[in-house]
């Protein structure tokens, strides 16, 4: 079975997108996981909406648990990263409903996502009443999957 046909089994009315998939991981991390926790994204469940408690009942599921792990694990080492820079400043490719911008409040935030995503995670936000802190670039083109080294 692919991770896609696997996905729909477990999700069957909510529209694929990994935007949710991202913040579901992040909110499930904070619930299912034992402390020490690798991760706190405390907003993460707030913007997945309607479908939150749909995302989350399947978080404890152990073919997810690498997902989440692998998840959550990039945004510390990323995160910790960027602090230890000293940069003020942090561009996030494909942000989707990534938090980072909300969390931090130390480095100024680039969102390069497509408008209509952007638009969707705004609602989000106005609708969990979480102050918008990122600076939105719009684009049409479809990001690379990964971004090679400089």
């Amino acid at each position: 079975m692919t991770a896609q046909a696997f996905r729909n089994r477990l999700f069957p009315a909510i529209p694929p997108k990994s935007r949710d998939t991202g913040a579901a991981a992040r909110a499930a991390h904070l619930r299912v996981d034992a402390e020490p926790l690798l991760f706190r994204d405390t907003l993460a469940e707030h913007l997945l909406g309607e479908h939150a408690t749909e995302l989350l009942a399947y978080g404890d599921h152990p073919v997810l648990a690498g997902a989440r792990v692998q998840t959550t694990l990039r945004s510390r080492i990323a995160e910790d990263r960027l602090h230890a820079s000293g940069l003020r400043q942090d561009v996030v490719l494909g942000a989707g409903l990534d938090t980072f911008a909300q969390r931090d409040g130390r480095v100024r935030t680039f969102e390069v996502d497509h408008p209509a995503s952007q638009s969707a995670k705004r609602e989000l936000l106005a609708a969990a009443g979480i102050p918008e802190a990122a600076t939105h670039v719009p684009t049409r083109r479809r990001l690379p999957a990964a971004v090679p080294p400089a």
